[in-house]
C-alpha cells in the first residue's frame, strides 16, 4: 500500500525549486502559486514533487461501479512516475506517488474482464453522444419502474422529455446515471441541440421518430439496454502538449455484463464497442505522459496582457474574453 503525503499548496513550486525543479505550464494550470522563492523539501515530499511541479500530463480521473456515486481523483505523470492527489478544504495536498505501472494497473481493473466485441463504431456529435446516453438512462427508468409495479405502461420517451433533463446537467448532476457520468467527465456547460442529436440518431439508424415520440429500432434496443447495464465505468479528462501545444481530450469507457463500450467525448464524437485489451491500451494511453512542456513564466503572460489590454490564457496563451472563467482552448481555470 503506497503512503499519502500531506503538502500545503503554496508550498508544491517553492519546494520544488529547492530540488532544483523548474515549474510547467501544466503545473501552473492546476493552481500551484509561484512566491519566488524556493524551501527545503521534507524528504516524504520528494518522490512527488517532480510530477506535481513538472508534469507531462495532468489529468481528472473519474470512477465508479454499478449503481455508485463517482470518485474523483486528480492525476500527474512524469516519465516513469504518477501521482494521484486531491486538495483538502484547509489548503493541503494530500498525495499519493506511485509508479506509473501501478497507477495503470489500478485504473485499468475498471474495464478488465468484460465479454465479446461487437461490430459497433459510431462517430456522431457530441449532442448525439448525449441523447444516446439520455434517451438509456430513460428506457432503462421505465423498466426499474415496471418491475416495480406490473401495472405501469410507459409512454415512449420524447425529444422534450431528454430536453429538460439535459437541462438539469448545468444544475446538479447524479453519476450513476450513464448521461450524468459523461456529462461530469467531460466537464462542459455547452448547451445540447436534443432534437439535432436525435436527428442524427434516426440517421444512423438507432431509433426512429413519431412525431415527438422516441422509438428504439430491433437493433437500437439492446445497443441502449446494454449502455445502461453498467458494472464499472472510467473517465478520464487529460491535459498534455502535442507538437507545442495544449491538447485537452476526454476517453470514458463503460464495462458492462458482456461489453465495453468507449466514449470518445469531443464535438465530434464516437462511440464504439472494444475488446478488453483494447479497453486497457486506451486507458494506458490515456495516462501516459505528453511530451515536453513549456516551463512556466508567469511574467510573459503579464506583460502581453498589460501591452495590449487584452486577457490571455496562464496555461496556453490563448486570448480570453474579459469575463472568462476558463479557457476555451484548454479548459484551464482563470
Amino acid at each position: 500500500k503506497n503512503e499519502a503525503v500531506t503538502i500545503a499548496t503554496h508550498q508544491v513550486v517553492a519546494a520544488g525549486k529547492g530540488m532544483g525543479l523548474k515549474q510547467n505550464m501544466l503545473s501552473a494550470m492546476l493552481g500551484f502559486s509561484d512566491s519566488g522563492s524556493s524551501v527545503t523539501a521534507q524528504e516524504s515530499w520528494t518522490e512527488a514533487l517532480p510530477a506535481l511541479v513538472a508534469p507531462k500530463k495532468y489529468a481528472v480521473i473519474l470512477t465508479a461501479e454499478k449503481g455508485s456515486f463517482a470518485k474523483s481523483v486528480n492525476y500527474v505523470c512524469a516519465g516513469k512516475n504518477s501521482v494521484l492527489f486531491n486538495e483538502t478544504d484547509q489548503g493541503m495536498l494530500s498525495a499519493i506517488p506511485m509508479p506509473l505501472e501501478q497507477a495503470e494497473a489500478y485504473f485499468t481493473g475498471f474495464v478488465e474482464g468484460a465479454g465479446t466485441k461487437r461490430e459497433i463504431n459510431l462517430s456522431m456529435s457530441y449532442d448525439a453522444m448525449i441523447a444516446l446516453c439520455a434517451l438509456a438512462d430513460s428506457l432503462y427508468r421505465r423498466s426499474l419502474q415496471a418491475l416495480l409495479d406490473k401495472n405501469f405502461r410507459a409512454a415512449p420517451p420524447s425529444v422534450k422529455e431528454l430536453q429538460e433533463k439535459i437541462k438539469e446537467l448545468n444544475k446538479e448532476t447524479d453519476e450513476r446515471w450513464l448521461t450524468d457520468f459523461i456529462s461530469a467527465a467531460y466537464n462542459s456547460q455547452r448547451d445540447v441541440d436534443v432534437p439535432q442529436g436525435i436527428a442524427q440518431l434516426a440517421d444512423l439508424g438507432v431509433v426512429t421518430l413519431e412525431g415527438e415520440d422516441i422509438l428504439p429500432t430491433e437493433t437500437g434496443w439492446p445497443f441502449l439496454a446494454d449502455l445502461a447495464d453498467r458494472r464499472s465505468i472510467i473517465g478520464v479528462q487529460n491535459y498534455f502538449y502535442q507538437g507545442g501545444q495544449p491538447v485537452r481530450n476526454t476517453t470514458v469507457l463503460l464495462r458492462t455484463c458482456g461489453h465495453i463500450w468507449f466514449f470518445d467525448c469531443a464535438d465530434i464524437s464516437l462511440v464504439a464497442s472494444v475488446s478488453g485489451k483494447e479497453a486497457v491500451n486506451l486507458l494506458k494511453q490515456a495516462l501516459a505522459p505528453g511530451e515536453e512542456v513549456p516551463v512556466y513564466n508567469p511574467g510573459e503572460q503579464d506583460a502581453a496582457s498589460s501591452a495590449t489590454g487584452k486577457c490571455f490564457c496562464s496555461q496556453c496563451g490563448n486570448q480570453l474574453g474579459s469575463e472568462a472563467k476558463f479557457c476555451a482552448k484548454c479548459g484551464a481555470k482563470q
